[in-house]
């Protein structure tokens, strides 16, 4: 897929991390994360930055309700249930995107039936649609996730530089 949909277009993400950033940091993700997520959310949904933000944080809502319940959430996959870890080891709730990273190993395994069991479980009705695409498409996810880590502060980085170069030249 590649640079042309690393995240569709810098609007999706903005329009996205402006209607959802706060809660989802709230639910444990860290940026990076959120622009995994919105970005796999989008490749499928494009156009549909609000509406991919409104469903993630429903299914944070609904991991983070699960995770008070038990520490695990089991899935079917192929028949055979899996257990997702819903906790980490000090008993705090995993990020929205470390629980759906999971389940992602998963997802190509599960028939039809056990896929819309999930979704529906985790998003509800209303957001089944965004659950679906974000899981379709979760390996852009992990990469949009992996380049906005190794991205973060290259701007103040090259800033440095410049300013530095300004300072050099007499230029301050």
């Amino acid at each position: 897929k590649g640079i042309k949909t690393i995240a569709n277009s810098a609007v999706d993400i903005a329009t996205a991390l402006t209607k959802s950033s706060a809660a989802m940091a709230a639910l444990g993700n860290t940026s990076s994360e959120t622009i995994g997520l919105v970005t796999a959310g989008t490749e499928e949904l494009v156009g549909q930055a609000s509406k991919v933000a409104k469903g993630l944080q429903t299914i944070g809502i609904n991991l983070s309700s699960a995770a008070q319940a038990g520490d695990t959430l089991t899935i079917s996959v192929g028949g055979v249930k899996k257990q997702i870890q819903l906790l980490s080891d000090t008993g705090d709730t995993l990020s929205t995107f470390d629980i759906l990273k999971q389940i992602a190993q998963y997802w190509g395994d599960m028939t039809n039936a056990e896929k819309t069991a999930v979704a529906e479980a985790q998003a509800g009705k209303t957001r089944f649609d965004v659950y679906s695409a974000v899981m379709s498409s979760f390996s852009d996810a992990i990469a949009a996730n992996e380049t906005a880590m190794n991205s973060k502060g290259s701007a103040a980085k090259e800033n440095a530089k410049y300013m530095e170069s300004m300072k050099a030249k007499g230029i301050s």
